[in-house]
């Protein structure tokens, strides 16, 4: 059936009609990225998850036709009002997307999607939030925290709860550990809105050294299937440098 809706996303307001993907149609894909901006990720999901194909869904149309132009494979649609055939690739992998979605139930709705589409795993990667508090109380906060576009502040226990609510076992860890306040990514808390990477032209700002964990960014890998592909995922996200489970 037909759901026709409107979604806030990246600070404009889409009209959003339900989209059903034919089954014959995935044949052609072992992966999909949900979010995919010009497509990239498709070198990083072949190189680090051995993706030969993928699929690639983005909502804004500058960026469907530089795929297009480039010959990659992509769909325009909105993520969260999107259906593919159940079991009908190996991996769907999302990055810096979530982040952009209106609530957290956006997110559950895109999870479990992804989930019944996918019959390894399910990756997700996006801005770590949960320092949110601690920053602000030393005047400070992460530049990604000002940008306007970010209308969902996920942090790794929203996450948690849920992949509990459906039933899903998966890793939520962050990474890249920030040790005090000179790291690029923290700027004074009245930076001005869509603040990129500290720069002098923002005024000074205090040097903490921070005395609770705060980190670049949060991933979320399911597991759908203990097979080779899921462990060479685990295997991948574990190698990097600060890989923590958190708290």
């Amino acid at each position: 059936m037909t759901k026709d809706k409107k979604i806030y996303v990246n600070g404009n307001w889409w009209n959003s009609t339900h989209i059903q993907i034919p089954e014959d149609y995935m044949d052609y894909f072992d992966f999909i990225d949900l979010g995919a901006k010009t497509g990239k990720m498709r070198k990083y999901a072949k190189n680090n998850f051995g993706g030969q194909s993928g699929l690639h869904v983005e909502i804004e149309e500058i960026y469907i036709k530089e795929m297009e132009d480039n010959n990659i494979p992509c769909i325009q649609a909105d993520i969260t009002n999107l259906s593919f055939p159940k079991d009908s690739v190996d991996f769907v992998v999302s990055t810096h997307t979530i982040e952009h979605l209106p609530d957290l139930k956006a997110i559950e709705d895109v999870i479990e999607m992804a989930t019944n589409t996918a019959t390894e795993f399910v990756y997700f990667t996006w801005p770590s939030f949960d320092s949110s508090e601690y920053l602000k109380k030393n005047n400070l906060t992460h530049f990604f925290s000002t940008m306007q576009g970010h209308t969902c502040h996920a942090t790794l226990d929203d996450l948690r709860k849920i992949l509990e609510k459906l039933n899903l076992d998966g890793i939520c860890a962050s990474w890249d550990p920030i040790y005090d306040s000179n790291h690029h990514s923290i700027v004074p808390l009245n930076s001005p809105v869509d603040t990129g990477p500290y720069t002098n032209d923002l005024g000074p700002k205090p040097f903490i050294q921070f005395t609770e964990p705060v980190y670049y960014e949060n991933i979320c890998l399911i597991k759908l299937n203990q097979s080779d592909k899921y462990l060479g995922a685990e295997r991948f996200i574990k190698s990097f440098w600060g890989f923590t489970h958190g708290k």
